[in-house]
């Protein structure tokens, strides 16, 4: 679900279910083995945020922000490349990025994704509806 774009003819459920696919995966944690079905940046695969949300400065100069784990990790140096040279901030960031990342080992077997929202790790529709409920409060709340 993470790497489909929504398209014309489209039903209009799974428009909404795209539409809310940020907040979906949000909520949730992917457990990696091969890596093929999670995204370098943009998805929560190791500490409790994605990479984007960790290093934002980085992730705003990245050439390929949607590339997959094994197409980043494969390689060394890692296989990303910048729009701009890293100097100062963002020379530190990529050091402290490259760290966090330097012990993750990709295996057989896809990417298992778990559900934050709820005490077994399972997705409940009523977890979902209710992070939605909260998050629209308090968006509301902040511009009252």
């Amino acid at each position: 679900m993470s790497q489909v774009h929504i398209r014309p003819g489209y039903s209009h459920l799974w428009k909404g279910l795209l539409k809310v696919r940020e907040d979906f995966l949000g909520c949730g944690t992917f457990k990696i083995n091969d890596g093929s079905q999670t995204r370098f940046w943009e998805e929560t695969w190791v500490d409790t945020k994605p990479l984007n949300d960790q290093f934002p400065n980085l992730y705003n100069i990245v050439h390929y922000p949607h590339d997959t784990l094994p197409n980043v990790i494969h390689q060394t140096p890692l296989n990303v490349s910048f729009r701009r040279a890293l100097v100062g901030d963002k020379l530190i960031a990529w050091h402290n990025l490259v760290a966090k990342i330097s012990g993750q080992q990709l295996s057989n077997g896809r990417d298992t994704f778990t559900w934050n929202l709820h005490r077994h790790n399972h997705f409940i529709v009523q977890s979902m509806y209710e992070f939605l409920i909260n998050q629209c409060t308090l968006f509301r709340n902040k511009f009252i």
